[in-house]
């Protein structure tokens, strides 16, 4: 069950801070695997500087600082396939 959003954002920055070790270790593949493409799937849920951790309307993103819900995990899987070479 997904509970109603409102309009809470956060810097981006903050999200960045988090995935630093994650960041790092994709592109340590990237680095070494020439047919990875990476994919800023952040771009998603973030425009200009802010993340949304919902749609201010009745869908939010997260479960927790670090895991999607439903609907913010089809916001980022259109995205790896909008840039995504396949």
């Amino acid at each position: 069950m997904q509970t109603t959003a409102g309009n809470c954002t956060f810097q981006e920055d903050q999200r960045r801070n988090n995935d630093a070790k994650i960041n790092e270790m994709i592109g340590k593949v990237a680095k070494n695997f020439s047919s990875v493409t990476v994919v800023d799937a952040s771009k998603a849920i973030c425009d200009q500087g802010i993340c949304s951790v919902g749609d201010g309307v009745n869908s939010i993103y997260y479960h927790d600082d670090n895991h999607l819900t439903n609907k913010g995990s089809d916001l980022v899987v259109s995205k790896i396939l909008q840039q995504g070479k396949f």
